[in-house]
């Protein structure tokens, strides 16, 4: 049995698919509105399927996004987008490695990265979307409040519908 009970116990399951970089497994689970659930972003060893790490967002909620793997110099992070919330985790241990307050409700497209640029889409009752730069942050310092943290990532364009 590879994922815990609590994600077949979700009204819709995990929301998400898993994304592996061949060592670990990695999937978010966003807690749904309805159910009450608390949201978790958690890895597994590819190879033994035990749990490496999990975390409990207290921001995320209602996303059903995939997330994807960015490569930010040495530090590998988990890109995703949760309700109200654009998110990068970093891979080896689940921290917040920066967080943005998007205009969002209710997503499902992943994002994608080509060229140094994040893009995001989607979401419910009018969606969003929107171009981000990422900068590699050279000093691999985390900021001290992720709450409001927008080091490593710069928005270049954003629109949402009306």
């Amino acid at each position: 049995r590879m994922f815990p009970r609590w994600i077949e116990n979700s009204i819709y399951g995990a929301g998400s698919s898993p994304v592996t970089d061949g060592k670990a497994v990695y999937l978010t689970v966003d807690g749904e509105y309805e159910a009450g659930k608390q949201s978790r972003v958690i890895a597994h060893s590819a190879r033994t399927g035990h749990e490496l790490w999990t975390k409990t967002p207290g921001f995320a909620r209602n996303g059903y996004v995939t997330p994807i793997i960015y490569h930010d110099g040495p530090i590998k992070l988990l890109l995703t987008i949760t309700s109200k919330t654009l998110v990068g985790y970093d891979a080896a241990d689940g921290a917040v490695a920066w967080r943005l307050t998007v205009p969002v409700h209710q997503p499902v497209p992943s994002p994608i990265v080509e060229n140094g640029r994040l893009y995001v889409t989607g979401g419910i009752s009018g969606g969003h979307t929107a171009a981000y730069k990422l900068r590699p942050d050279p000093a691999r310092v985390r900021a001290p409040s992720p709450h409001s943290s927008r080091r490593g990532i710069t928005a270049v364009a954003a629109q949402s519908a009306q």
